[in-house]
């Protein structure tokens, strides 16, 4: 059988993403709403089956921060400024 072999500090400097700044909760956020939408969108799962699929605790928290990523998208695109 053959042995798995360990990558070298060489090997896996370019194995992390860039982040951006981003804190590692706020990445894992991030990653949870995208995972959520690709189930929205491919499935007929109930959304608090979605929202516990994709890592959030709760269908509250999952709405909170979905309402959030999606305020602060339309605000930063232009989309949602200046309306009322």
């Amino acid at each position: 059988m053959v042995g798995l072999a360990k990558p070298s500090s060489d090997t896996c400097t370019g194995c992390s993403s860039d982040t951006g700044g981003a804190s590692p909760s706020a990445v894992a956020q991030t990653a949870g709403l995208q995972h959520a939408k690709r189930l929205l969108d491919t499935t007929i799962l109930p959304i608090a089956e979605i929202a516990l699929a994709s890592g959030f605790g709760s269908l509250r928290r999952f709405n909170a921060v979905f309402a959030d990523a999606t305020v602060a998208g339309r605000t930063r695109s232009g989309d949602y400024a200046g309306r009322r």
